[in-house]
């Protein structure tokens, strides 16, 4: 308990804690009370020698409590900040629309797809899903040498959706391009990275829609040659992860698949929303609360709050507070929730953990206190690579889980001992 000082002014008792402010007051009341709070210092030091002095004292000496200072931030990512707030600043209308062309600073550099493999051996290629709506994938295949290629047990499948606040990021990216590069290499997996659509130009649900239109396009036999979907894999970091919750949700939901089986989902700090601000939010830097609240506004359905469960998928717009019981959640497939303990949004992301515990749904909260939010995409940072570790033992251990009979597909029965036996697990 901090140590506290008395005093009387206008017949009023005031409590204050050492090393905090004390209420305005005149010089020389000022003067009076901090001549009066040092004398009752001394007094009390005096007492405390003398017990000290003949083995008496049942004083205990704390240092007066410190005021909690800001985090420190590297200078990387306090610039990599700053960029998206002026870049939105600049980039967002009055009316609620977008400067494309200002927002298109943010993906100015590009990464080519390499059919051939680049340097880590991973090949890339780009592919058409529905040229109406101008959907398309990045398809990531490992180095050979990380396959098992004798046709008997395939490799998981990452459906994966990248960041951007819903109006920017594309499967090209470079920071995009290269976090699923490790993926495929260090899972191993074969990741499929979409280009969905982005607002203000296509609101939710239009970019869950591209989501649960890839899974229909690998379950009916697309231009991929994946042979097994039987471990399907979700994932998606920031604003790519509540789509990828949604898309999660509308699989177990309504969706069925001849030949798909989602396993997973690794929800990357998770971007969801609310009318009211939480205490990270206004206590961390990220995008300013302003910004947030545009994001939403031009990514939600016209009209809608940031209550809308599109934002805020266990507040009370949501369907699951009516709707939705918690016996549907039943085939929500286990979710691993990754949090940053310097994230802003890092309160939400708790508060969707323990909504999907509260459901019934397998959960797992993974945190990394020194990171910032979308550290995994920032260079030489430890926390990344320890992420890909993580991310690889939920995916192998789900995988491990699973005894599923691939007869009903017209292929064989699969168990651990199975995967094993082929050194999937000795990667």
């Amino acid at each position: 308990m901090p140590h506290l000082i008395t005093w009387t002014r206008a017949s009023k008792k005031i409590r204050v804690g050492i090393g905090q402010p004390a209420p305005a007051m005149s010089l020389l009341h000022q003067t009076t009370h901090l001549a009066g709070a040092n004398a009752v210092r001394f007094r009390r030091s005096c007492r405390v020698k003398a017990e000290l002095a003949h083995g008496t004292s049942t004083t205990t000496l704390q240092d007066p409590p410190r005021q909690p200072q800001p985090p420190s931030f590297p200078l990387p990512a306090k610039i990599f900040y700053s960029l998206i707030n002026l870049v939105l600043c600049f980039a967002k209308r009055r009316d609620g629309t977008l400067n494309r062309r200002c927002i298109s600073f943010l993906d100015a550099v590009r990464s080519p797809p390499d059919p051939d493999g680049g340097p880590d051996g991973v090949a890339t290629s780009d592919h058409v899903v529905d040229p109406e709506r101008n959907l398309s994938v990045r398809y990531y295949s490992p180095p050979p040498a990380e396959e098992i290629r004798d046709g008997q047990v395939a490799l998981p499948v990452v459906v994966y959706f990248h960041g951007g606040g819903f109006v920017t990021g594309s499967t090209a990216a470079p920071q995009f391009d290269g976090f699923c590069r490790r993926l495929s290499k260090q899972l191993p997996a074969r990741v499929v990275s979409v280009d969905y659509r982005l607002a203000p130009g296509h609101r939710y649900p239009a970019p869950c829609d591209d989501g649960v239109a890839v899974l229909r396009w690998l379950d009916g036999g697309s231009g991929l040659f994946i042979d097994d979907l039987s471990a399907v894999f979700l994932a998606g970091d920031s604003a790519g992860d509540n789509i990828a919750h949604h898309v999660a949700r509308r699989a177990a939901a309504e969706e069925r698949y001849e030949r798909t089986r989602v396993l997973g989902l690794v929800a990357i700090q998770p971007f969801f929303g609310g009318e009211e601000d939480t205490e990270s939010e206004r206590r961390l830097p990220f995008v300013s609360r302003r910004n947030l609240k545009w994001l939403w506004r031009i990514y939600l359905p016209e009209g809608s709050d940031s209550d809308h469960e599109a934002a805020n998928v266990f507040g009370p717009g949501s369907s699951t507070s009516s709707s939705w019981s918690k016996g549907e959640w039943t085939h929500f497939p286990a979710t691993m929730v990754v949090v940053g303990g310097l994230d802003s949004l890092q309160d939400r992301q708790r508060w969707y953990y323990e909504g999907l515990k509260r459901m019934g749904v397998e959960a797992y909260l993974v945190e990394y206190p020194n990171a910032i939010h979308s550290f995994h995409v920032l260079p030489g940072n430890a926390d990344a690579q320890q992420l890909v570790r993580d991310v690889a033992d939920f995916v192998r251990r789900k995988c491990e889980e699973a005894v599923w009979t691939r007869r009903s597909l017209g292929g064989w029965k699969w168990t651990p001992e199975v995967w094993k036996s082929n050194g999937f697990f000795d990667q």
